[in-house]
């Protein structure tokens, strides 16, 4: 467990909470958080090495207080070069996955359960049957107790594979799925990036999840959506109208159906079903005037908030773009004026479903969040 001092910088919108929150951990970069029911934020992300006799990337994972600081965190003492993806809150564990560098040097999928003190709960690894390198993407918990695990088979440099697993309260693997092994020919190389928990349409007690991502084809990256059921069984699957980059915005609103964002060509992209049923979808537009970079996408089923920087003379600007779902119109765009440079990996809604976004400063490289723009 490190402990050190926190300097926060701290700018006031009124009677506002602080809007900036910038710590003196060096080298911290947070790429995923969740909000404690009081009000903390669970925070896990990479350290950038320090020499070249540290580790090229450290994990690490802690929880602030209330009002953002970081009184101590911990980096596990792993082979080094690993990194968290994705989080979730499943009870009042907080959950972590990404991948950590097994034995013979290869990327083994990783998940860890952390109790309300940021101890170890349990740990699982997810090797790949076929022998090659493997990676989670994203994670979900059900309301069931038990965990959804998505990720990739690196078959080669350009090829990669998804699987889906289910995993026990403590951890232990339920079933697991490998798309690259014919499971559901008709999905086949469907590389995951988000999933989404809420039973909807056709049929609720079929207890129905949704994993969304992309297809790597010689014409592009298409999206692809596939509903499953916590069995493990394909209910539907099909291709979205939206491609682009292998941005991770992924989001679903349950019974009033699945939204799936995407970059294309400095813009971004967004696709949604209607009534929950995976049946394909239009697209809109919604960013064309400056170079705007997508992080990630959340929503209700009101709204979808996307979530990156805007480029605007030389700076990368924290940005969220609001989307009205009814109407697929533009509702709102907020930039935040940043002193200093600053990217942006990842965000997450609070009580309020104000969002938070998390990434780092670049100088000097420290760990970084902010509210929403405009709130």
């Amino acid at each position: 467990m490190r402990s050190e001092s926190l300097l926060l910088l701290v700018v006031l919108f009124g009677a506002c909470a602080p809007d900036v929150v910038i710590g003196t951990e060096r080298r911290l970069t947070v790429v995923t958080t969740a909000q404690t029911a009081d009000g903390r934020w669970r925070q896990a992300g990479f350290r950038i090495a320090a020499s070249d006799e540290e580790p090229s990337a450290d994990l690490w994972y802690g929880t602030t207080t209330v009002d953002g600081s970081l009184p101590s965190f911990t980096s596990p003492a792993l082979a080094g070069a690993d990194a968290i993806r994705a989080s979730t809150v499943a009870g009042r564990a907080f959950v972590v996955a990404g991948f950590v560098t097994g034995d013979d040097g290869k990327r083994v999928a990783w998940v860890r359960a952390l109790d309300e003190a940021d101890a170890e709960v349990w740990t699982t690894t997810l090797p790949s049957p076929l022998g090659v390198a493997t990676e989670v993407t994203a994670i979900a918990a059900t309301n069931e107790g038990s965990l959804l695990v998505a990720g990739v088979e690196l078959v080669s440099a350009t090829d990669r594979e998804g699987f889906v697993a289910l995993l026990e309260a403590d951890g232990g693997v339920r079933w697991r799925q490998g798309f690259a092994t014919g499971f559901q020919g008709q999905v086949r190389g469907v590389q995951p990036l988000s999933l989404a928990t809420e039973d909807g349409p056709p049929s609720p007690s079929r207890r129905q999840f949704w994993l969304a991502g992309v297809r790597t084809l010689a014409t592009g990256t298409p999206a692809y959506v596939v509903q499953m059921t916590l069995d493990g069984d394909v209910w539907d699957s099909t291709p979205l109208g939206v491609s682009g980059s292998r941005s991770r915005g992924v989001v679903a609103a349950g019974r009033n159906g699945i939204v799936v964002c995407t970059s294309l060509d400095g813009a971004a992209q967004l696709a949604w079903t209607q009534g929950g049923a995976v049946a394909g979808a239009a697209t809109t537009e919604v960013r064309r005037d400056e170079p705007f970079t997508l992080v990630s996408c959340l929503g209700s089923t009101s709204q979808v908030k996307l979530v990156g920087t805007t480029s605007r003379n030389g700076a990368s600007l924290p940005t969220v773009i609001t989307v009205d779902r009814a109407s697929r119109t533009v509702v709102d765009t907020q930039v935040s004026a940043q002193s200093q440079p600053v990217t942006v990996f990842g965000a997450a809604a609070d009580a309020a479903g104000v969002l938070r976004l998390v990434g780092r400063s670049e100088a000097p490289l420290r760990r970084w969040s902010i509210v929403e723009p405009g709130q």
